[in-house]
């Protein structure tokens, strides 16, 4: 192998690299506006401090709807209870695509770390 064959082989391996980082920091980011939208202003303004960690920002939302919830069931609001069900329910289905997330960026975590030094 010619080595410059070598190094163009490494340069594309480090694009694709880069390239895959790109995509997951760009999933994590539609994971947080999913979240912001699901949770609604308040919830995403109480969360907003976990952008960087939509698994964290995901368990905060749910003890906060989990609250909401129990509010309606107490004062017999069965729309406020459904509404709150359903943030649920949304926010169950999030956290698997978080949690894939967070999975795939810890398995390219060392590519970040090379990259930002």
């Amino acid at each position: 192998m010619n080595p410059a064959d070598y190094e163009f082989d490494k340069d594309e391996a480090a694009i694709a690299k880069l390239e895959r980082w790109h995509e997951l920091t760009a999933a994590q980011r539609s994971l947080n506006q999913l979240i912001s939208l699901v949770a609604g202003a308040r919830f995403a303004r109480q969360t907003d401090q976990f952008k960087d960690d939509p698994l964290k920002r995901l368990d905060n939302c749910i003890t906060l709807v989990v609250e909401e919830y129990k509010d309606a069931m107490l004062s017999n609001d069965t729309k406020a209870e459904g509404q709150a069900n359903r943030k649920l329910d949304s926010f169950k289905s999030l956290r698997v695509l978080a949690v894939l997330v967070q999975n795939l960026i810890k398995e390219n975590q060392s590519f970040q770390e090379y990259y930002e030094n």
